[in-house]
């Protein structure tokens, strides 16, 4: 009975194909852990910089809606809104064209403060009338007021008076 045998098995052919794939799988197995842990770190930056990037934007954002509210607020103590508010009746026309227009004027400025704001509006319900930063002053139509009463809460003043920021 023969033996069945491979007749390269004593061959320097095969020694050297073992040595190759010794030598060879080694480097491999550390090249493909060296990739995975490239892979692990430049994801894990790319997570860091999101992260600072969003808390960056929603830091500036937050600062930016806390600086509208005290504008908003600071400008419902503007004497020309008051003025309009309580006292326009006995005002000239004159007068209450100017308090009108530093009014517009003042909602300007607050609308250009701010790349978020595309308008300012002062909403006198009890005269019936809006003064804007852009369009200037208008009468409130019916269906506005009605928006407006069930939308804002005025102040307490003797004549209402609203600011809303768009």
């Amino acid at each position: 009975m023969k033996k069945f045998s491979i007749p390269w098995t004593n061959s320097t052919y095969l020694r050297f194909l073992l040595l190759f794939i010794s030598v060879l799988l080694p480097i491999y197995v550390i090249g493909l852990l060296i990739y995975n842990w490239g892979i692990d770190a430049v994801e894990e930056q790319v997570y860091q910089s999101v992260d600072s990037q969003m808390t960056y934007h929603l830091e500036r954002l937050s600062s930016d809606v806390d600086q509208m509210r005290a504008l908003m607020l600071d400008s419902l103590n503007d004497d020309n809104l008051n003025y309009l508010a309580t006292i326009s009746p006995v005002m000239t026309t004159y007068e209450r064209q100017r308090a009108i227009t530093r009014l517009q004027q003042r909602l300007n400025a607050v609308k250009s403060s701010n790349e978020l704001i595309s308008d300012v509006v002062a909403y006198l319900p009890q005269k019936n009338m809006k003064v804007s930063g852009v369009s200037g002053y208008d009468q409130l139509e019916a269906e506005e007021l009605d928006e407006l009463e069930s939308k804002v809460r005025f102040t307490s003043s003797p004549e209402r008076m609203g600011i809303n920021c768009s």
